[in-house]
């Protein structure tokens, strides 16, 4: 991608760049529009092997973010959700919640940061993470399942059932919505 680049912003440099004729052109000129992107291409071909180097899969490539830049926020993000998806929410909310702390314009760790609220007895606060989060990505079960007994936990039982209405039809017999459609039914 990054060599193709480069062809391609030589391509277009050397188009807006008048053209000079023989007697004008020093040797050196006439090497670099001959060869220069070639050249430039070849340079940075190893730049784009660094990565490809650390990478095996999704684990590894985040693996070797968060090693080569621990200050980087999608580092932070990187680690969270590993753990996340291991199940460790202890260890992944204080990666979620610094990634959700700078980066305030993304829902990327939303859910994390609103799963640990909501077994933390902070489900009030979970909403305020889950709400964007869910309704931006309805077809996550995780996502479906946590929103909807974080609103069953804060009362809010109208908006669960309203919810559990839509997504049955969207989503038929998706199981978290046949949970809260039962636990639903069991409220006094």
């Amino acid at each position: 991608m990054l060599v193709a680049l480069v062809f391609l912003g030589c391509a277009a440099l050397e188009s807006w760049v008048p053209a000079t004729s023989a007697a004008d052109s020093s040797p050196l000129l006439t090497w670099l529009r001959k060869w220069g992107a070639v050249a430039l291409g070849v340079a940075l071909t190893p730049l784009t092997w660094a990565r490809d180097v650390s990478w095996h899969d999704e684990r590894s490539l985040q693996l070797a973010m968060i090693a080569d830049r621990p200050d980087d926020p999608e580092s932070a993000l990187a680690a969270g959700m590993l753990a996340f998806e291991e199940g460790d929410l202890e260890r992944a909310y204080p990666h979620c919640k610094a990634y959700a702390d700078v980066r305030r314009d993304s829902d990327g760790a939303n859910l994390c940061v609103g799963s640990w609220l909501l077994t933390h007895q902070k489900a009030a606060e979970a909403l305020a993470y889950l709400r964007p989060y869910t309704l931006a990505r309805p077809g996550k079960p995780s996502a479906r399942r946590t929103f909807l007994f974080a609103l069953l936990a804060t009362h809010r039982t109208q908006e669960a059932a309203a919810l559990v209405r839509d997504w049955s039809g969207q989503f038929p017999g998706a199981p978290e919505i046949e949970e809260a459609r039962r636990a639903l039914a069991n409220l006094p």
